[in-house]
């Protein structure tokens, strides 16, 4: 396990960590224990182990390092500890990819990173990696493993607009302070925002989001999200999947996109934005539900083939789905023009239906409005470009 420790007022970049110029450059310190090179006029590297071994032209071939210091004139710059690196397998890749190879076996493990206030570039690879980027704008990318990953530290502070990806794994990132861009990557991952307006990126598999505060964009992307506004105005995406949507705090706008999303608006003026089928789904457990539908406040916006201008809203009852179809259907044939919205009262719910096809009085799209009164319906409830 590698221990990454950041000097304040320096940067570490794994990029720049470039071993392979040990075997190339002029050692300033050559011992059993310990060699010193130059990375360039001002940054030297020092990697202390034991058994280090040199050829004839006094270059390292085989040996353990345990820790490597960065020093930028006389001053430390960061330290690695716990690197258990063997020299002579990168010794003998071809010296194009020493570089790399030396990185690799560095970062394979379950590593532990600590930024500083400037700007970090974390690439911690494979592994249960646990980086904490420091108060800069940091860059963290976690690759394989299921990692943790902090835009600050779990416990927040003074804080950049990070930019973090866990990459493959079930991975927790929480970005902390700062306009964040946070992606999970392939994985069931948990994101967190912070205090700042963030982007939020669920990616592929099962995720949790929560945008927290802040003017949000959380997406969700593939699989069955969780997917959390928090405080501010949001923007909530589920994707693909049966995805939960809450907007909490703050006038939300929530895009379901499936037709097996539940939408909360919580607090505030929300806007619901349905999505667009060509078929109407014959089992009502499949719809797009809307928990809290107020009117006067929230608005659904109608992204269907036709447009999203309803003309008219049609009111009727019924006794079940089925029939509330075929009686949504019967008032659209009734009604002159087209575009219209019909909310048929079942029980205590509402199903509003309205029609994907042009000039097409068949209802192809319904969302479901629990606990809500048909006849409260009217254009008012619809956005109408």
């Amino acid at each position: 396990m590698t221990t990454i420790t950041v000097t304040e007022g320096f940067v570490f970049a794994h990029s720049k960590l470039d071993l392979s110029l040990a075997f190339t450059a002029e050692l300033s310190e050559r011992l059993p224990t310990a060699l010193r090179f130059a990375l360039n006029d001002t940054t030297q590297l020092r990697l202390t182990g034991a058994g280090i071994a040199y050829d004839s032209g006094n270059h390292p071939i085989d040996g353990q390092i345990d820790s490597i210091q960065s020093y930028v004139g006389s001053t430390l710059a960061y330290t690695l500890t716990d690197t258990d690196l063997d020299l002579g397998p990168v010794f003998a890749a071809a010296p194009s990819a020493r570089a790399s190879t030396a990185r690799i076996a560095i970062f394979a493990g379950d590593d532990h990173a600590t930024g500083a206030s400037q700007t970090d570039v974390f690439n911690v690879q494979g592994g249960h990696d646990v980086v904490m980027g420091g108060a800069g704008a940091d860059f963290i990318f976690g690759g394989d493993g299921n990692d943790h990953l902090y835009g600050q530290s779990p416990n927040g502070g003074p804080d950049g607009d990070d930019d973090i990806t866990g990459d493959y794994g079930s991975d927790y990132i929480q970005g902390n302070a700062g306009e964040d861009q946070l992606d999970g990557g392939p994985g069931a991952d948990r994101i967190q925002g912070g205090a700042d307006d963030d982007y939020i990126f669920g990616n592929e598999d099962n995720d949790t989001l929560n945008g927290n505060k802040g003017d949000d964009w959380v997406d969700g992307w593939m699989g069955d999200d969780v997917v959390r506004g928090g405080q501010g105005n949001d923007t909530l995406t589920g994707g693909g999947g049966r995805d939960i949507l809450m907007g909490d705090l703050g006038n939300d706008l929530l895009e379901g996109q499936a037709t097996t999303d539940t939408l909360t608006g919580g607090e505030g003026n929300d806007r619901f934005v349905t999505g667009d089928t060509r078929t109407l789904p014959a089992d009502p457990s499949i719809l797009t539900v809307i928990t809290d539908f107020t009117h006067g406040e929230d608005r659904i916006e109608i992204r269907a083939g036709i447009g999203t201008r309803p003309e008219a809203v049609l009111s009727g009852a019924a006794t079940s789905y089925q029939t509330a179809a075929q009686k949504a259907q019967a008032l659209m044939v009734a009604t002159t023009g087209y575009n219209e919205v019909a909310a048929i009262q079942v029980g205590s719910d509402t199903y509003l239906f309205y029609t994907a096809l042009p000039s097409s009085d068949v209802p192809t799209m319904s969302l479901l409005a629990p606990n809500a009164d048909a006849s409260d319906f009217t254009l008012d409830d619809f956005v109408r470009f």
